[in-house]
Parts: structure tokens; C-alpha cells; sequence
């Protein structure tokens, strides 16, 4: 295992971690940890875009319902907002609009 170090962490949002790992049952590191892992699992957009495009030529092929490539950006950014209000939730701070 690595460590990492990060400098001049603001003392609100250190407040705010330490409130949210002790909500959730967990030690800062725990949730740092967790809040790390979630950051890193996002799809890169262009995956996303490739995935979508292949599905939905199976779906099509398949004599299933089609949408647009704008709608299924649409429908993706709306998860991005959301689980990035989840994340906000997580550490404790407003969700962003």
C-alpha cells in the first residue's frame, strides 16, 4: 500500500470530513478512502459515449427502443449531477447546482 499526504486541507472541510466519517461510522481515513474510490470509478465521458453508441445499436438491431446520443448525454449528465450531490452528501457539504 502507498500514502498520501495532502497540505493545506481548509479547517471547515476537515470539520466537515470528520463530521460525515463519524456519521457514517468510519474513520477519516475510512472515508477519504471510500471518497477516493468513488472519484475514481467515473466513466471517462468518451467510454461512456462508445458504450452508449454500442448498446444502442444492439438495442436497435435487437427491434428495441432507440434514443438519441443527446439524450442519452442528457440522461448521463443528470447521473453525474446526482451522484456528484450523493458525494457532496458524503463529506457533508451542499449538494451543487
Amino acid at each position: 500500500m502507498v500514502n498520501i499526504l495532502i497540505r493545506n486541507v481548509h479547517p471547515d472541510l476537515h470539520l466537515k470530513l470528520v463530521q460525515a466519517a463519524d456519521a457514517a461510522g468510519r474513520s477519516l481515513q475510512q472515508q477519504l478512502l471510500l471518497l477516493l474510490e468513488q472519484a475514481t470509478a467515473v466513466i471517462a465521458i468518451e467510454d461512456a459515449i462508445t458504450k452508449w453508441r454500442q448498446f444502442a445499436t444492439d438495442r436497435s438491431a435487437a427491434g428495441g427502443v432507440s434514443i438519441s446520443t443527446d439524450e442519452a448525454l442528457s440522461a448521463l449528465a443528470v447521473a453525474r449531477r446526482e451522484r456528484a450531490d450523493d458525494l457532496a452528501k458524503e463529506v457533508g457539504d451542499e449538494p451543487r447546482r
